[in-house]
């Protein structure tokens, strides 16, 4: 009986023990399989202290991390103005002189200082709001992120713990997920990995990528990039941000395609010649003089102009527009664009002059911006252009070739306010460098095709060279020189030298040998311009610019003017 005992109570013990395995085995898998619901903090996550945070706002723009930029000030968010002007909407300009913050649009310029309620435009007339537009704390310029995001095409979200501003400024196509169900995206791709936050259905994120069969990457609008289950997102699909503010302008174009020749004058009794020039063209309908050059920091001008050329010009039914230039190297352009005084002097001396000789617009011709000042150019821009409108002027703007070295020029904002962006779609090779062409098609089509990119195409004019370069090679040294068409063809011809068709260059190319060295020349010419002209209707151009009359030959004008008709 006793025996009998022991067997059920060890029985019993056993059933016990492995009821008590069964479920510590159960507990086990549950915990191995069960998602975890532990949530990391934000200010872990964005590596901030919250006892730090105070005032202070973190800000993300196109989904970096960035410190120190935003603050709360009498319970508004400003951010920083050199942050504003770099990264966000390039128009709140910062004048050193006046210390004051300028906007502009396409009618005025406003003008905003620090830590005063209101702001005015350049003719006086004042606007009131009830808060401070700039703000200054502890040195630093701040602008109201509510009416800086009002003329912005932007878009963005507040979030707490930490406060954060999650701004958005691209409008490039992105992979996006929508989401299917209410989720939690985790800091890793896994199920015991800590919570970041939890996403409500149709939510849309972004789309990072795969991690596995499983898991996709994403960044959520407040931020946090992480991790949810493929299951609980739809497919990957593309989307374009929406444009949230759309910029006003009005523009002074020809409404017609423009036919613009260069004149160059270097001094005033060159005027009276322009009718010899004038013999064999046909087809133009714009003539640039190079009569004005600043003359010296302050805003004065040295001037080349003739009421006579104007009058003749008018009389043929041409428009005129002046060329202004920045060779004086005397100057300090740098001191001259960051001066609102000597900007502003500039272009009242532009406007007195339009008004005495009967101007219809202007084309400006400043090479020699650096980097360090582009800020200031532009503004100097934005300024004249506002101007040029008022007085009823053409407005157009020279600029080299699109390449990444002169992208300080900002041809997307030019093109904002300026009537005509001319690409002087030459100089490819030029004196000092490697021999070839001035102007291969490659060269040219690159160039529009940059252009047109940043630019709405019938606001661009590309420029051709009526020149090309006679190049001289002996013992390793290369020279050469500029000359006219014909001037080329006789050089080749004197020779006894031919060329032939490149199909790369869409030039012909010759080369012999002299005793000064081997001679290789890359002609402009009838069939070379019209290969060009070809490209004023395939990227739909708003005209066409030469460099410069007097070097060109007379029967390239109907190769232009047919080239300008085919395209309109």
């Amino acid at each position: 009986m006793e025996r009998d005992r022991k067997r059920k109570l060890w029985k019993m013990t056993a059933a016990v023990s492995a009821g008590i395995l069964v479920i510590l085995a159960a507990v086990l898998l549950i915990r191995k399989y069960m998602p975890t619901g532990q949530k990391m903090s934000g200010y872990d996550y964005f590596k901030t202290d919250s006892a730090a945070e105070n005032d202070s706002t973190l800000v993300i723009l196109d989904n970096e991390i960035l410190y120190d930029k935003g603050r709360y000030i009498d319970g508004r968010l400003y951010l920083q103005q050199s942050f504003v002007q770099d990264n966000v909407n390039m128009r709140f300009y910062y004048d050193k002189e006046s210390n004051a913050v300028l906007y502009s649009d396409w009618s005025a310029v406003y003008t905003y200082y620090p830590d005063v309620k209101g702001y005015r435009d350049q003719n006086g007339n004042t606007y009131d709001t009830e808060y401070e537009v700039i703000k200054t704390a502890d040195g630093v310029i701040y602008i109201d992120f509510e009416y800086m995001a009002a003329v912005s095409n932007i878009s963005y979200e507040y979030a707490k713990e930490p406060q954060r501003l999650v701004l958005h400024t691209t409008h490039e196509e992105q992979n996006e997920v929508t989401i299917r169900k209410n989720t939690v995206v985790r800091y890793r791709a896994g199920i015991k990995s800590k919570v970041l936050e939890k996403v409500k259905k149709g939510t849309v994120c972004q789309y990072v990528g795969a991690v596995d069969d499983d898991w996709i990457e994403v960044i959520t609008p407040s931020g946090y990039q992480g991790y949810v289950k493929k299951n609980a997102a739809s497919d990957v699909y593309t989307a374009v941000p929406e444009d949230t503010y759309t910029e006003e302008y009005q523009s002074n174009l020809c409404g017609y395609k423009v036919n613009m020749t260069w004149f160059q004058v270097t001094q005033r009794a060159a005027n009276a010649y322009i009718d010899t020039y004038l013999e064999d063209v046909s087809g133009i309908n714009t003539i640039s003089p190079t009569w004005y050059s600043i003359a010296d920091g302050t805003g004065e001008l040295t001037s080349l102009a003739s009421d006579t050329f104007v009058s003749n010009m008018h009389a043929r039914g041409l428009k005129v527009w002046p060329l202004v230039n920045d060779f004086n190297n005397n100057v300090d352009y740098a001191a001259f664009y960051s001066s609102k005084t000597a900007r502003t002097k500039l272009i009242n001396n532009l406007m007195q002059e339009a008004r005495q000789y009967g101007y219809d617009g202007y084309n400006i011709d400043f090479e020699y911006v650096k980097k360090d000042f582009a800020d200031d150019y532009l503004q100097f821009l934005r300024e004249l252009s506002i101007a040029c409108q008022n007085n009823g002027l053409v407005l157009s703007v020279d600029n080299y070739k699109p390449a990444n070295h002169n992208a300080h020029y900002e041809l997307a904002e030019q093109a904002v306010f300026v009537d005509y962006i001319v690409i002087m779609g030459y100089d490819e090779h030029y004196a000092g460098s490697d021999a070839g062409s001035v102007a291969s098609l490659p060269f040219v089509e690159d160039g529009i095709s940059r252009a047109v990119s940043m630019v709405p195409s019938e606001q661009v004019i590309n420029a051709v060279p009526f020149y090309t370069r006679i190049w001289t090679e002996n013992a390793g040294e290369t020279k050469s020189r500029a000359v006219g068409m014909q001037a080329a063809m006789d050089a080749m011809q004197e020779n006894g030298a031919t060329a032939e068709w490149d199909e790369t260059t869409g030039q012909y190319y010759c080369t012999y040998e002299t005793s000064a060295g081997t001679v290789q020349i890359w002609f402009e010419e009838d069939r070379s311009i019209g290969e060009k002209m070809k490209l004023y209707s395939k990227y739909k151009l708003g005209g066409v610019a030469e460099w410069k009359l007097g070097l060109e030959t007379s029967s390239v004008w109907s190769i232009i003017s047919n080239g300008l008709n085919y395209a309109s």
